[in-house]
């Protein structure tokens, strides 16, 4: 009987613990306490609690208004939640247990009160980027060093040169005016550039030294930073800045000889020294104004240049001004983009009617600052007459060709070159019209059209990005004045075609197209040289060897010497596939069989 009650007294006990859950004790174990719940990402949340004294491990809980309380057993005492909902409110509670070791029974251990619950509602924050960091939201901020909490300072030098760069340095004041910077984020990479100077921190790959420099130009390769997580000390959060062009790291040297401690790239160094955290200051608004003299005004001829300057004052520095022309019924004509020296207020501006054709216009110009925001100036109305019918026509193919090669801009996506083997990144800026054979008949006015600001916004396919050749680009800028002119390869460049006429007296064979190396050895270099010096602006030289070919617009011919604008292969020093007023000789014209060619219609 005995041994019946006592099997039914063990039954109850297995019912109740299935039934009931978890037998707890809770004079044993303390009482955590929450210290934050913070959101870190859009849908994560990271809590953590005070240490209880004893205890083996904790259990967090956490749910939407009177729902299921979900659970996370851990050891640590701070834990990030995912996969949360936008716009809920979840409650988090933590308790502690004690493990109770040599025994095996259904209740596991022993457990103490639950803390107070804390609420958090979830709100929308930035995307994690490919590297698995958080992004520091794009806005103005001071930096500061963990070690001697002194913040990073860009010198204002007044002016830029390969010999003249200005040092970061830490000062012990924080929070100045020279000690704010701009913050932006670019495909994984952070630029940081000094709000006073607009100059980037940069990577300089000097020979002697790895001295981080400011940099008068844009968003380059050199000056991008990876931000890494380095721990949260005080609050606060703590990032070593790794450089992409050389994975070297920003550093603080204490120099105890010098007025102030240089800050620099090295490869190796105490991560005590190069934690850095970025306090930020809030958004400002971008103020200027503008005064001219002798702005555009009254009637033009074609072959007029009207000769301006356009002063600017801004409380920031401004990066560029984009000289935008629209005719009278608010058609987008042509647009100037120009890039003041840092620190000027003036600017000299000669704008050429030949650009433009008759008719009636208005003139405006944008003030950007390096943080994308602009401002606009007063319009200003003129008007042009019509375009003299022959030496202008060249003034006219030169400029367009010129801005084809020039324009500035950086591509929203980065997409790569129609062959493969290198690409145009996000966030890097380039200049003039991408090089490409499979969509190679991009106009200057097409591809404005495809840019907000700087920002080429259009087709980024390897084989639909907008593009040109160097056949394309020179056929294009003699399409400006002769509207029937079709585009061009380097065959149909050639006299024996339409529209084609040569220039000089060399004698040209017309089963010799693709042989333009035999024309000019069968005339010498007597007629050819003769022909090159007859060559002018506007004017095309071509060849076409063994089924490879090029072509060049003249800009000047002088002492047996040519300068062109072509658009060719990309050179990663200029970020650039054109060549403007590059300088060949006569002799390496003839060695390479270039013949010169003229569009019929010209004069």
């Amino acid at each position: 009987m005995k041994r019946i009650k006592k099997s039914v007294w063990t039954l109850l006990m297995i019912l109740a613990v299935f039934h009931f859950g978890v037998i707890t004790t809770f004079a044993a174990v303390g009482q955590p306490k929450i210290k934050k719940v913070k959101q870190i990402g859009d849908k994560e949340v990271t809590v953590s609690w005070s240490k209880v004294s004893g205890a083996t491990g904790y259990v967090l809980e956490y749910r939407t208004g009177s729902g299921k309380w979900k659970e996370n057993n851990t050891t640590l005492r701070e834990v990030t939640i995912g996969k949360l909902k936008k716009n809920k409110v979840y409650q988090f509670r933590v308790r502690a247990y004690k493990a109770k070791k040599g025994k095996k029974q259904f209740s596991k251990d022993v457990y103490g009160k639950y803390s107070k619950v804390k609420k958090i509602k979830i709100g929308k924050l930035a995307k994690v980027n490919s590297f698995g960091d958080y992004y520091i939201p794009n806005g103005y901020y001071t930096i500061e060093n963990r070690y001697t909490y002194k913040g990073a300072r860009v010198l204002d030098i007044g002016s830029f040169d390969m010999y003249n760069r200005g040092n970061l340095g830490t000062f012990p004041n924080n929070a100045t005016t020279n000690q704010i910077f701009y913050v932006q984020y670019n495909s994984g990479y952070y630029t940081i550039r000094a709000l006073h100077s607009g100059k980037y921190v940069h990577y300089s790959d000097d020979k002697t030294t790895d001295n981080v420099h400011q940099y008068a130009g844009n968003i380059h390769y050199n000056a991008q930073w990876k931000m890494i997580p380095a721990g949260n000390s005080g609050g606060n959060n703590y990032y070593f800045l790794q450089n992409r062009g050389c994975s070297k790291y920003l550093a603080r040297q204490l120099d105890v000889n010098s007025e102030w401690n240089n800050v620099y790239v090295r490869e190796y160094q105490n991560l005590k020294s190069i934690r850095w955290r970025f306090i930020p200051i809030g958004r400002t608004t971008f103020r200027t104004s503008f005064s001219f003299d002798n702005a555009p005004s009254g009637t033009y001829d074609a072959n007029d240049i009207a000769k301006f300057s356009c002063g600017f004052s801004s409380q920031y520095p401004v990066s560029m001004l984009d000289l935008k022309i629209y005719k009278d019924n608010y058609t987008y004509t042509a647009s100037m983009k120009i890039y003041p020296n840092v620190g000027a207020k003036t600017l000299n501006i000669e704008l050429p009617m030949s650009i433009l054709g008759a008719g009636s216009y208005f003139l405006q110009v944008g003030a950007y600052n390096i943080y994308g925001e602009y401002a606009l100036s007063n319009k200003y109305y003129f008007s042009v007459k019509g375009l003299n019918p022959t030496s202008d026509k060249r003034n006219k193919v030169m400029d367009y060709m010129r801005a084809m090669a020039t324009v500035r801009w950086t591509p929203r996506t980065t997409f790569s070159y129609y062959k493969g083997g290198y690409k145009w990144y996000k966030g890097q800026y380039y200049q003039g019209i991408p090089y490409s054979q499979a969509n190679r008949v991009t106009t200057y006015e097409a591809f404005l059209n495809n840019m907000r600001g700087n920002e080429y916004i259009g087709k980024t396919g390897q084989q639909t990005y907008m593009g040109s050749d160097c056949s394309s680009a020179v056929s294009i800028a003699w399409k400006q004045v002769d509207s029937g002119f079709t585009i061009r390869n380097t065959t149909s460049l050639q006299p024996n075609y339409s529209k084609i006429d040569k220039v000089g007296s060399y004698q040209y064979y017309s089963g010799y197209n693709n042989k333009t190396k035999s024309i000019c050895t069968s005339n010498g270099t007597t007629i050819m040289y003769s022909s090159y010096r007859q060559l002018k602006g506007g004017d095309v030289i071509v060849k076409r060897n063994s089924g490879f070919g090029h072509a060049m617009m003249v800009i000047n011919v002088y002492n047996d010497r040519l300068t062109v604008i072509e658009q060719t292969t990309y050179d990663k020093n200029l970020k650039s596939t054109w060549r403007v007023d590059k300088e060949y000789s006569f002799s390496t014209l003839y060695s390479e069989g270039y013949i010169p060619v003229r569009l019929s219609t010209m004069d």
